[in-house]
């Protein structure tokens, strides 16, 4: 009898325990308006880490995500970040806590005015649109950022971007038992992405937007699809003669999940890999800036 409530209890328990492994297929797609010189710049400045493969990675407290060249660990509890740069063997730790001030101190003084007397607007709603993504029935989610910078000499200088993100409905994972080990909130907290400090205006009013566009969501997305349009860019094409819609995305990024298990993480994946040498943060946020040689 004690054997058999022993059992029971790890059945019971183990769930809530088990750890995750999550890839998604990336890719990234440029408008076929822009002329070639712009599109190849483009594409050697963001093709390469965009169209790599994410991977994400949870075993208790710890989460690994390797996403556009640079690879992040999450401890909770240590409250720590480890942003990894494989490119050029070098990483920086840091506390969580500490998260907005060291972003703050990477923002120079003259861009942050700019950013702060940008016009900046956040949407989320249900779209009512279903899809069958990866087994699972999925919900569409439409969350629009639209950005507007002041320019003294004309128009203002306007960006939106689109995501479409289509999460599992609910129930799902009674058949994917694996999407239970999924807390956004939970890792949202690690990363210090909820009460940042240290931030400028549109910065706070930008995460303050996310979090809340998170929160409505929820879940763990199966495909996100995000454009970037830049309406004064394809207005400045066709003027000069090119065959873009009016309202055609500049760039497009598609993550859609390719495996989901709850098979054990091995401790090698929160290593710091030989060899590495540890930079503070904004040293190694200024290796990872592309050289205008890089991208002629």
């Amino acid at each position: 009898m004690r054997l058999r409530l022993i059992v029971i209890a790890l059945f019971v328990c183990c769930p809530a325990f088990a750890d995750l492994t999550v890839r998604y297929k990336c890719s990234v797609q440029t408008s076929k308006s822009l002329p070639a010189a712009v599109s190849d710049a483009v594409s050697k400045q963001l093709g390469m880490a965009l169209n790599t493969d994410r991977e994400l990675r949870i075993q208790g407290d710890r989460l690994y995500s390797n996403m556009s060249g640079m690879v992040t660990i999450m401890d909770r509890a240590k409250k720590q970040i480890t942003l990894i740069h494989p490119t050029t063997k070098r990483y920086a730790t840091f506390e969580s806590d500490d998260f907005g001030g060291q972003l703050s101190n990477l923002v120079p003084p003259a861009a942050r005015q700019m950013m702060d007397a940008m016009q900046f607007d956040v949407t989320t709603k249900k779209t009512g649109r279903s899809a069958v993504i990866a087994e699972m029935q999925a919900e569409e989610f439409l969350l629009t950022v639209k950005m507007e910078m002041p320019n003294p000499g004309g128009a203002a200088l306007g960006m939106r971007l689109e995501t479409h993100s289509w999460i599992p409905v609910q129930g799902t994972s009674e058949r994917f038992p694996a999407l239970k080990q999924w807390d956004a909130d939970k890792w949202a907290a690690v990363s210090g992405m909820d009460g940042l400090q240290g931030l400028g205006a549109i910065q706070q009013k930008m995460m303050t937007a996310m979090t809340d566009a998170r929160k409505q969501m929820g879940g763990l997305s199966v495909k996100t699809e995000t454009s970037v349009f830049v309406p004064m860019l394809a207005q400045l094409m066709q003027s000069q003669g090119a065959s873009a819609p009016p309202d055609e995305p500049l760039l497009t990024m598609v993550m859609t999940l390719d495996h989901i298990d709850a098979d054990p993480v091995p401790d090698s994946a929160f290593a710091i890999p030989q060899g590495y040498q540890e930079v503070p943060l904004s040293e190694l946020m200024q290796s990872m800036i592309p050289k205008p040689t890089d991208i002629h």
